[in-house]
């Protein structure tokens, strides 16, 4: 509920609306703009003679392009009687949708909240759109209605100048926030600047120190034959100048990486063969520390989407560390496998492992972990060279230190996709075809990621009476083409159910074969925009693994809406809808836990509980897979460092919410959706961001969001540390109770996870 701020206004009856309403609108600072703007206007109204009543009612969707603090599904109308009495507000039956006939002078205001003939007006805003209502009630009458409007026009048109005002100030403090992100990257490059100069200096000074002072023995010694040394001496320097080039070169390697991913060349390749390259590139090494090195890899595994000059560093890299810090006698692994989207490598040994603290580090510039110069030389450069090679490839690397002692670093790029083709003209999306398979491409590549799928199919309607395949991922490279589909009317009864299905009765003799005979258990979910279909999702899964079970089914449903929704606004936004995407991606591999089949199950569940209807069940299901959407833009020396965050790292974390809001904006037109993703760091008792809300402003799927989350985020495992037990994860979520989570949301929550007071197995 919007909170009213109460201002005076017994004044006399011929101070001015006009001058009034400025006088109220410049002290809105406390409240939401357009909240504000429409208090205003409600108090200049009420010193209109023979006022009856007033009402000022707002488009909500409007308001939320206007005011990012707008709360979705609040109420939005604000009404007052004649008298002082305080304003309320309201939600009039019909909803906005049945002022605009009144607004555009077709008759009155059936629903309006007042008592006697109402005069209404509208208020435009900045995009030329009604954005506002200005409503008066008095006595009946032509004349009457005359000098209401007469009234009513001066402070509508007071409230759209306001209106554009406040855009304008929407639009400079986006500028702002752009630039302030500007400034920030600016500054980080200007302490990578610092580290480097620093580092280089220190790692330059040794070398060139042995060098010179050896240069300099044997330019005393000219001709000396009694000097027996000079051989040694010219071993050192040789010896010490290539590794000053190798330090060299691996900082121009960085170099290119950080700043020329135009670079890259993409191919389809086998990732087994570059492995293999790199175990013969080092096999002297290793054999002279007497290390046994295995490749192991799958039959059949898939070729993977890179440049190979690229990744086989990532590779030299990885196995090059291993080699160097497993002890003599030592072994090393190297196991390939085929994941959802992905294919990975993994790099094992059985050295001394990595230190719990350096975890978290060991991925960044220059970082050295404890101990590693004594064992080995290096310039703390490889590691992040090979994370930025992957992360250029869309990938994801990893380390951990291994139960059994040793450590592993594992790395996934994505595996080769079958032929992308262009969007068919049906969509009604004049998009660029590189733009178009870009989008093709992440779609099904996070639809694999998230619901645990080895292989996607994407198909659109036509136009023209069919589905036409577009994209697919993950079918056998000898299995047959995927045919377009006849849109029969038993196709378009399932596309317009819009709900995930394993083995749907119209399938038979369509999609069910070709490529996918043989596979294992599949899902066929709907893409559907409002009363139009879209097209079709088919997720399938290898013959042997589990199956598709509700939670699944359940993600597939939220997943698709997200896909259908990127796909209609696409046109004229495609970087930013790309970007959007890109996150569901990275949901899975940053550990984000509430974007999982179980944790949305769960979330659900609890919806259901706490009596929330079907439409806003969906929406908090919605907001659960996009919710944590800022954290991608957050540093990962800042999310994965160890040190207590200074002002501007938490500054950084609290604005995570607010970056993530405008990420996913392409994806997110509900208003609802945003107050939920926008509201869930909020706490009950104030002190939350990114508003401050307390109690029952906070939305309610907001509130259930923010438990939800804790719960998965204790529960999670992570590289660097292990999670929490049900039982002290709920002892911490219930100690919390009423001061950071709802009370009612956390009693509810724990009588689902826990029903008999004895906390149910892991999750």
């Amino acid at each position: 509920m919007h909170t009213v701020i109460h201002r005076s206004i017994a004044r006399a009856r011929d101070v001015d609306p006009v001058g009034a309403f400025w006088s109220c609108v410049s002290l809105a600072g406390e409240t939401s703009p357009v909240i504000g703007t429409m208090e205003a206007a409600l108090a200049a109204l009420r010193l209109v003679p023979g006022v009856a009543g007033v009402a000022v009612a707002v488009d909500a969707s409007q308001a939320s392009v206007l005011d990012a603090g707008w709360e979705g599904g609040a109420p939005w109308c604000l009404v007052t009687g004649p008298a002082d009495g305080d304003p309320r507000w309201c939600s009039p039956a019909g909803g906005w949708a049945l002022l605009q006939p009144a607004l555009a002078g077709r008759g009155g205001w059936a629903q309006a909240p007042l008592d006697g003939a109402v005069t209404i007006v509208p208020v435009g805003g900045p995009s030329g759109q009604v954005t506002l209502a200005l409503a008066i009630a008095g006595a009946d009458g032509i004349e009457a209605d005359a000098a209401r409007r007469a009234a009513l026009l001066p402070v509508a048109a007071s409230a759209s100048a306001a209106l554009n005002a406040l855009a304008a100030l929407t639009a400079l403090q986006s500028e702002v926030v752009r630039l302030a992100g500007e400034n920030h990257a600016i500054g980080r490059l200007n302490r990578l600047q610092g580290r480097f100069v620093a580092m280089a200096s220190h790692d330059f000074k040794a070398p060139l120190t042995a060098i010179t002072a050896y240069t300099e023995v044997l330019l005393g010694q000219p001709g000396n034959e009694a000097f027996p040394q000079s051989a040694e001496f010219l071993g050192v320097i040789r010896s010490e100048a290539a590794r000053l080039l190798r330090m060299v070169d691996r900082i121009l390697d960085f170099t290119r990486v950080e700043f020329g991913p135009q670079l890259m060349t993409l191919a389809p390749a086998m990732l087994t063969d570059l492995v293999q390259e790199a175990v013969r590139a080092l096999a002297p090494v290793a054999a002279a520390r007497r290390l046994q090195v295995v490749v192991e890899a799958p039959p059949g595994l898939p070729r993977a989407e890179v440049d190979a000059d690229l990744i086989r560093q990532v590779i030299v890299n990885l196995l090059g560390n291993a080699v160097k810090y497993t002890p003599a006698g030592g072994h090393v692994r190297i196991v390939l496998s085929e994941e959802e989207s992905s294919v990975a490598v993994s790099v094992r040994d059985d050295g001394p492992g990595i230190p719990s603290e350096d975890i978290r580090r060991i991925f960044r510039e220059f970082y050295r972990a404890e101990g590693a110069a004594e064992q080995a030389e290096g310039t703390g450069l490889g590691l992040s060279i090979a994370r930025h090679i992957v992360q250029l490839h869309g990938g994801h690397i990893e380390a951990r230190r291994l139960p059994e002692g040793g450590s592993e670093f594992r790395f996934l790029v994505p595996k080769e996709l079958g032929e992308l083709t262009a969007l068919p003209q049906a969509t009604g999306l004049d998009v660029a075809p590189e733009k178009a398979s870009q989008v093709i491409s992440v779609v099904l590549r996070a639809i694999g990621e998230l619901t645990g799928s080895m292989s996607v199919a994407l198909l659109l309607v036509d136009g023209r009476g069919a589905l036409i395949p577009v994209g697919s991922m993950g079918l056998p490279r000898n299995a047959k083409r995927m045919q377009p589909v006849i849109l029969t009317e038993g196709w378009r009864r399932f596309l317009m159910d819009g709900h995930a299905q394993a083995e749907p009765a119209v399938v038979a003799g369509d999609a069910h074969g070709g490529p996918w005979a043989g596979e294992g258990d599949r899902l066929y979910c709907p893409l559907v925009d409002g009363d139009e279909p879209l097209g079709l999702i088919i997720a399938g899964r290898r013959a042997g693994e589990a199956g598709y079970g509700e939670p699944e089914r359940h993600q597939l449903d939220v997943l698709t809406r997200i896909v259908a929704t990127a796909l209609r606004h696409l046109e004229g936004q495609e970087a930013r809808v790309l970007e959007a995407l890109q996150v569901l991606l990275q949901a899975r591999r940053s550990g984000i836990p509430t974007s999982t089949p179980e944790a949305l199950h769960l979330t659900a569940r609890l919806a259901r509980a706490l009596g929330l209807s079907p439409a806003d069940t969906r929406r908090l299901l919605y907001a659960a897979t996009l919710h944590d959407a800022g954290m991608a833009r957050v540093e990962d020396e800042i999310v994965l460092g160890a040190a207590p965050l200074s002002w501007d790292e938490r500054d950084e974390v609290d604005r995570h919410v607010e970056q993530g809001c405008e990420l996913v904006a392409p994806l997110v037109q509900d208003p609802v959706v945003r107050g939920f993703i926008r509201h869930h760091h909020e706490r009950m008792d104030g002190t939350g961001h990114p508003d401050g809300l307390a109690g029952d402003r906070i939305p309610l799927g907001a509130r259930v969001l923010a438990v939800i989350d804790a719960w998965f985020s204790l529960t999670k495992d992570r590289p660097y540390r292990r999670g929490l037990d049900p039982a002290a994860a709920l002892a911490e979520i219930r100690q919390h109770a009423g001061t950071q989570f709802d009370a009612a949301v956390v009693a509810t929550f724990a009588a689902l996870v826990d029903p008999d007071g004895a906390v149910a197995p892991r999750t």
